[in-house]
């Protein structure tokens, strides 16, 4: 889950064009992915929060969420080739 988690923080550039919201969202995911790792894996709890707290800087802001007409915690299902479902999360 960890290397799952680092394809999909690393994709920014394959689902956007490296930065704005496309290249942002793929954190989510990629966040589950580190949450559930160190759920099922003690021994690597503090490399997935590591991961953790370093993607969530590139989380969108809560403006870009409102402007999309979204909200925090809301499902969403990230597009790219990651097409999984998550919840909406902001750097602020």
């Amino acid at each position: 889950y960890l290397l799952i988690g680092k394809l999909y923080a690393s994709s920014g550039p394959i689902c956007g064009p490296g930065t704005g919201w496309d290249s942002q969202i793929v954190t989510w995911p990629a966040i589950d992915k580190w949450e559930y790792a160190k759920s099922v894996d003690s021994s690597i709890s503090a490399e997935a929060s590591q991961l953790i707290n370093q993607y969530k800087k590139y989380m969108p802001t809560k403006e870009d969420v409102f402007l999309r007409s979204l909200k925090p915690g809301e499902d969403f299902k990230v597009p790219c080739w990651i097409r999984e479902n998550t919840k909406i999360r902001t750097s602020d």
